[in-house]
């Protein structure tokens, strides 16, 4: 009498379906860190963007109102290499609505754009204005 021993095991067909399913979902975490690695890249240069923009705001409410002038290029910050600042100032008046270009006032109109790098590659300009006055 002949016993017939059967051993099963998974088909050839079995085994690729596994594998690209595998290969499939591989790609798709590698495609995942990517774009996490990338929104990483943008909010660490919006903290530096932010952090300098902050700085400089202070920087400029210490200075006296006479010494604070327009920046009209784009200047590297010496600390941050890649970091660049830009500071437009303009008169105005007390209702901050008109803006005076060949008069003098008692109150500054200051902009200050920061960038990264020598586009807006990575993360876009970002900027404040706010408004200093001469009365004590």
């Amino acid at each position: 009498m002949i016993i017939k021993k059967t051993i099963s095991g998974f088909a050839l067909v079995e085994i690729v379906v596994v594998a690209l399913l595998l290969g499939g979902a591989f790609i798709v975490f590698i495609e995942a860190l990517n774009h996490t690695k990338k929104m990483q890249v943008k909010s660490e240069v919006k903290t530096i963007q932010t952090v300098l923009l902050n700085s400089k705001i202070n920087q400029i409410r210490n200075t006296q109102f006479i010494a604070i002038a327009s920046i009209n290029n784009f200047l590297e910050f010496e600390s941050n290499p890649g970091y660049f600042y830009k500071v437009s100032v303009k008169h105005t008046d007390q209702t901050f609505t008109t803006i005076y270009d060949n008069m003098t006032t008692d109150f500054k109109l200051i902009t200050i754009e920061i960038r990264h790098g020598p586009a807006q590659e990575v993360a876009p300009i970002l900027s404040d204005t706010f408004v200093v006055s001469n009365i004590i």
